[in-house]
C-alpha cells in the first residue's frame, strides 16, 4: 500500500511539475513577445526622431530663406518709397538698384 501511495504521489508531484514547465515555457513566449514589440517601439521611435530633426532643420532652412526675402522686400520697398518721393541722392540710387 506504502508503495501505490508512493507511485501516485510521484505522479502527482510529475503532473504538476509539467504543468509549471508548461506555465514557464508560455511565460517565455510572452516575455519574447514584449521583448520584440519593445524593440519595435524604440526603432520607430528612433525614426520618428530622425524625421523629427529632419523637419526642424527643414524649417530652420526655411525661416532663413523666408526671413531673407522679407528683408529684401521691406528694403526693396523703402527705395521704391524713397525714389517716389525723389528723396534719393545718386549714391543711394546706386544701392537701391544694386540689391
Amino acid at each position: 500500500m506504502e508503495l501505490r501511495a508512493e507511485v501516485d504521489r510521484q505522479k502527482t508531484v510529475m503532473a504538476e511539475l509539467e504543468t509549471q514547465r508548461q506555465g514557464i515555457v508560455a511565460e517565455r513566449t510572452a516575455l519574447s513577445e514584449i521583448s520584440q514589440n519593445t524593440q519595435q517601439l524604440q526603432r520607430n521611435a528612433a525614426r520618428a526622431e530622425e524625421k523629427l530633426a529632419q523637419l526642424r532643420k527643414q524649417a530652420q532652412v526655411r525661416f532663413f530663406v523666408l526671413f531673407s526675402c522679407i528683408s529684401f522686400l521691406i528694403s526693396l520697398h523703402a527705395c521704391v518709397i524713397t525714389r517716389s518721393a525723389g528723396r534719393i541722392p545718386n549714391r543711394q540710387r546706386r544701392t537701391c538698384t544694386s540689391s
